[in-house]
């Protein structure tokens, strides 16, 4: 484990490590738990934005090659209109 100078306001400090002892950890457990859960976050984000991404699966299924939906919507309207 490689040890790293890093510069923190006084009050923030106080702050931080009053929150870890109050969890029974010390800050630096508790700063390698949180980068590790924001970096793996990260790495883990599709470029989907996250409005598309809530409302796959409302529908019908759609074919991969057709993300938009337009296919799909256009079959769904001549079966409709038919």
């Amino acid at each position: 484990m490689e040890t790293v100078q890093i510069q923190l306001e006084k009050h923030l400090l106080d702050k931080a490590v009053a929150y870890a002892k109050l969890r029974g950890i010390d800050l630096s457990t508790m700063l390698t738990d949180y980068l590790s859960r924001l970096v793996k976050q990260q790495e883990e984000k599709s470029e989907i934005p996250d409005v598309i991404q809530s409302l796959l699966g409302a529908g019908s299924p759609v074919d991969e090659t057709d993300l938009n939906g337009r296919d799909a919507y256009h079959r769904y309207l001549e079966e409709k209109y038919r």
